[in-house]
């Protein structure tokens, strides 16, 4: 009962992630994380119920959606006039909320929903329980709190960024009569009752998965039926876990892209780590992982990563890029930044190598024929072998393009060099390496994406 208890409160702790107001596009806490930790814990409920799959898919399609955030923040601050800037701001803040209301309120909704047929299904005392004074269960109160909150935390996002439909703009992007010179205490005042609302929400989701995971009857229950699948359908796990380590992997790639704000990367790559630890115990669930030279490398580029951040953050708190011509500690200063820069690109190929070598032997074990119709002819070994290679193509070349991606963040962080000694402006040099780095991810998606297509026809019968 202990090994495969269901993880109510990773729910509670998944969902602890879009409590949080959000900053017009900006997300200081992002909600795509929450859902993706929330598809895996739905895994083992989503076997139980189709409702509750439903609703874990869902999710992962809000994740996409809300993961667009940084490319519309690359979009947003990727523009020089403040005006089209703050025009960009509120279009990109409308198009997020109703893609909210679009993805993620059917998603709560299938969420509660197939909670409650749970408790139709289940002894439970806990689903359909309500107070003495209430018609309601606590089940349809979360949800309907759930829903009011979504739609509010969405309004009051896009409330203060409509300040910026003015008339006429100066030359620094205001106007005298504008209430855009406000923007800042707007979404002061827009962010402190939504923080209120969201921790009161918060507080009664957790309240609520607690009374889930002290419902014995309704636990013992659901961890017999969850056994039961575990022991006669064991390629079902196989996906789930290939699926969820995929998942992991790509949002890791996506966050290897650099965010920039006045010049400095706003999504160190230590992030990375977090993500790629998950998928490694997950894709060790499948197969046997030889974990040293990962174990190696992980922390090594965790540490070069943070390194380079800090030298980047110092040298454009306290320098310009003319300032090494004269600084002699601005000189080594930049240059040290840019070695670690390099070091960090050696660590992260190395880091990727190895986690290739690892999904190799997942394709290698996962994928090919149907199981359950093998086929016992000569040349079959030799064609599941040509499907291998075929599958594993995909991650050479995305392999090819993070070389390129490396290369191209070393020669982006010479850039106040070039500037400096040789009064060139290679500005570009910033859309070439986030268009190596989009190839990269786009690259690695397509492998990810085939692969679990492998993995989900093989074992299409269970």
């Amino acid at each position: 009962m202990k090994k495969n208890r269901i993880p109510w409160m990773l729910i509670a702790i998944a969902l602890a992630f879009t409590f949080n107001p959000n900053i017009a596009i900006i997300d200081p806490l992002p909600d795509f994380i929450g859902y993706m930790i929330l598809s895996f814990a739905l895994g083992k409920l989503s076997m139980l119920n189709a409702t509750l799959d439903e609703a874990k898919h869902a999710f992962e399609k809000a994740m996409i959606v809300d993961g667009g955030r940084l490319l519309a923040i690359i979009w947003i601050f990727g523009m020089e006039a403040l005006s089209e800037r703050s025009t960009s701001m509120l279009v990109w803040c409308f198009v997020f909320a109703v893609l909210e209301g679009i993805f993620l309120i059917p998603a709560y909704l299938k969420l509660f929903k197939g909670l409650s047929e749970l408790g139709d299904f289940y002894q439970s005392s806990s689903i359909h329980a309500r107070s003495l004074k209430s018609r309601s269960s606590y089940t349809e109160k979360i949800r309907n709190l759930t829903v009011v909150f979504v739609c509010f935390k969405a309004f009051m996002t896009v409330l203060p960024e409509l300040s910026s439909l003015r008339g006429g703009s100066s030359l620094d992007g205001t106007s005298s009569g504008s209430l855009y010179r406000y923007i800042g205490v707007m979404r002061g005042l827009c962010f402190i009752p939504v923080l209120v609302f969201g921790i009161v929400w918060l507080v009664k989701l957790i309240k609520y998965f607690k009374r889930l995971s002290l419902d014995c009857e309704l636990n013992s229950a659901l961890v017999d039926s969850y056994a039961e699948k575990e022991l006669n359908h064991s390629g079902i796990f196989a996906k789930n876990y290939v699926k969820t380590a995929c998942w992991f992997v790509l949002i890791a790639s996506v966050l290897t892209l650099d965010i920039r704000m006045e010049e400095v990367n706003m999504l160190p790559d230590v992030f990375v780590i977090a993500l790629l630890i998950p998928a490694l115990i997950y894709f060790g669930r499948t197969v046997k992982i030889k974990t040293v030279s990962i174990k190696i490398f992980m922390p090594l580029y965790a540490v070069a990563s943070v390194i380079s951040h800090l030298l980047e953050a110092y040298y454009i708190d306290n320098y310009t890029y003319n300032a090494m011509n004269k600084d002699t500690t601005a000189f080594f200063v930049y240059f040290a930044s840019v070695a670690a820069v390099a070091i960090q690109g050696v660590m992260f190929i190395c880091l990727l190598s190895a986690l290739f070598k690892e999904i190799k032997t997942v394709i290698t074990q996962h994928t090919g024929y149907v199981q359950g119709k093998e086929l016992n002819v000569e040349g079959s070994e030799a064609r599941i072998a040509e499907v291998h290679k075929e599958i594993n193509k995909n991650f050479v070349c995305a392999f090819d393009f993070a070389m390129l991606y490396v290369i191209s963040d070393v020669v982006y962080a010479l850039y106040g060099a070039f500037y400096a000694f040789m009064n060139v402006n290679l500005g570009f040099l910033n859309v070439v390496n986030l268009g190596f780095g989009l190839a990269f991810v786009g690259m690695m998606a397509k492998a990810l994406h085939e692969m679990r297509a492998a993995v989900d026809i093989k074992y299409m019968l269970e």
